[in-house]
């Protein structure tokens, strides 16, 4: 579809988009601009380099630009416009790049564009069996394959989810495969997949999933293990979605939900302090949601309750000169931070006590 000489073009054109000279780099982004006269071209020749040998930066860079094209209203007509061999070559490209790909950062990336060009595909109300065919491959093969079949079944519960919980038999069966590994990676991944399908869902369909919850928190439970904070802060986000817009998820096995969300907010040590916040904003939204889960259990509510307590009652080691001795006329409310422990820990049992009320 392209020629070598093109392809070479391009990744040279991504090289001076980064380079330190301003000159350089503002003629690199006209010579890109330019590209978008032919935008079927130019997503082809991005998908080729990720199947080039070229460095790191650009591969990434040329899957951020194909994403951020996919985007594009003109871009789109252009696909949509184009005949079946252009959008094929593509296609496979991506799918055969997001197979070879070896860098964790840059294969992250490719599972997100494969997803948005699906919402692409799909939204012209077409399919794509090479996908379907690749996940259900994939799930059965090693963990690190596995766990791009999952990233992949995230987003693409967040394009369409109506074309997926109908066949509920077909993803109980890759969820059942997904959550009998061993591999941390690959159980945050298919544990995303579920909850990101138990939130876009109608309840109906998600209810049917809810079976899956115990998994979801022994996930949480493993990346508290590994002391991995990155990851853990970003698995508490989405469970934190869950906790909000499908509560009824964990309404059997609240107690172990309490259990391990309080050992996270209970860890003194986190590089970011806002860590110990997450869970028991987790704890609170779903008691919001469900009073009945704290009036049930009770002794989780004062556990939960003896927590926020001592989040909010941790002294700073070091105390400033300024604050033991405050300018005349100084008010508390000054050095409020909305987001602190002692707001948070007020706000949090201000909103339980509006759901026990």
């Amino acid at each position: 579809m392209v020629s070598h000489d093109e392809l070479q073009e391009v990744y040279n054109t991504l090289k001076g988009t980064l380079h330190n000279d301003n000159q350089i780099r503002i003629q690199a982004e006209t010579k890109l601009k330019q590209y978008l006269s032919a935008p079927q071209r130019l997503l082809y020749c991005l998908v080729s380099l990720l199947r080039s040998p070229a460095e790191d930066y650009v591969r990434q860079l040329s899957i951020v630009l194909f994403k951020r094209y996919l985007g594009v209203k003109e871009v789109i007509k252009a696909w949509n416009a184009s005949v079946p061999g252009e959008q094929e070559a593509i296609k496979g490209q991506i799918l055969e790049a997001l197979k070879q790909e070896g860098s964790p950062k840059v294969l992250k990336l490719i599972c997100q564009a494969v997803t948005e060009l699906a919402g692409v595909i799909f939204n012209s109300r077409k399919k794509w069996a090479e996908l379907e065919e690749l996940i259900m491959t994939c799930v059965k093969g090693s963990d690190s394959m596995a766990e791009i079949a999952f990233r992949l079944l995230e987003g693409l519960f967040a394009a369409d989810i109506e074309r997926y919980v109908e066949n509920s038999a077909v993803l109980f069966s890759l969820f059942d495969d997904g959550f009998r590994r061993c591999h941390s990676g690959c159980l945050v991944a298919v544990s995303v997949a579920v909850c990101t399908l138990v939130v876009r869902a109608e309840m109906k369909e998600a209810r049917e999933f809810y079976k899956y919850g115990m998994y979801v928190i022994r996930t949480i439970e493993i990346l508290f293990n590994e002391n991995n904070e990155s990851g853990l802060r970003d698995y508490l986000g989405c469970v934190s979605e869950v906790s909000e817009k499908a509560p009824g998820f964990f309404r059997m096995n609240f107690p172990e939900l309490c259990e391990i969300l309080l050992k996270v907010a209970s860890k003194p040590d986190y590089s970011d302090e806002k860590l110990r916040q997450m869970p028991l904003e987790i704890l609170v939204v779903a008691i919001e949601h469900l009073p009945t889960l704290a009036k049930k259990h009770i002794h989780l509510l004062e556990c939960i309750c003896f927590t926020i307590f001592s989040l909010t009652l941790v002294v700073e080691e070091e105390i400033g000169a300024g604050w033991l001795s405050p300018r005349e006329g100084f008010s508390y409310l000054e050095d409020l931070n909305a987001d602190d422990n002692v707001n948070f820990g007020a706000d949090s049992f201000d909103r339980l006590l509006g759901a026990l009320d």
